[in-house]
């Protein structure tokens, strides 16, 4: 954009319109912190120059080689963990709408069994995934079982 002859001015207008975050902005994303500061988040004319003039000192040789290793290797890390984090991000949301579907295909079966009057096999079958039935015990001379009813799409509702 420099190199068309856009003014610093006109950089930062184009990289704000784009979305691109500043070098501030991308400091608070990265650390996933909130800019309690108020600093602002947008580019203007005079951080475009300092970016600038950082590229060309390295293209020149002015800037050490070793700190704009360290520069691209630090902003690899953050690149490296911001993907990371998207994957598991990614991961959750899918995990999520698995189990937003599962609820709401529960939801629709009970709705259509909702005045249920009599249990058949197929109802069953269609409503519950397996029965566990524990083993006899004694409270107060009354014999009593656990009994755990493991529902589909919802799995065990314990009651």
């Amino acid at each position: 954009m420099r190199l068309q002859g856009d003014s610093f001015r006109k950089i930062a207008r184009t990289l704000n319109e784009e979305g691109v975050p500043s070098p501030r902005g991308f400091y608070y994303m990265a650390k996933g912190r909130p800019n309690l500061r108020g600093e602002t988040h947008c580019w203007n004319d005079v951080t475009v120059k300092l970016v600038v003039s950082a590229y060309e000192d390295k293209v020149k040789g002015i800037m050490l080689v070793a700190l704009c290793v360290q520069l691209m290797n630090r902003y690899e890390d953050e690149r490296r963990g911001k993907l990371e984090q998207q994957t598991q991000l990614t991961t959750q949301l899918e995990t999520t709408q698995e189990d937003e579907q599962a609820t709401d295909e529960w939801l629709a079966v009970i709705r259509d069994h909702a005045q249920l009057k009599e249990l058949d096999r197929p109802t069953l079958l269609r409503l519950v995934k397996r029965i566990e039935v524990g083993e006899k015990y004694e409270i107060a001379e009354e014999t009593h079982r656990d009994i755990k009813i493991y529902y589909n799409f919802v799995e065990y509702v314990g009651l």
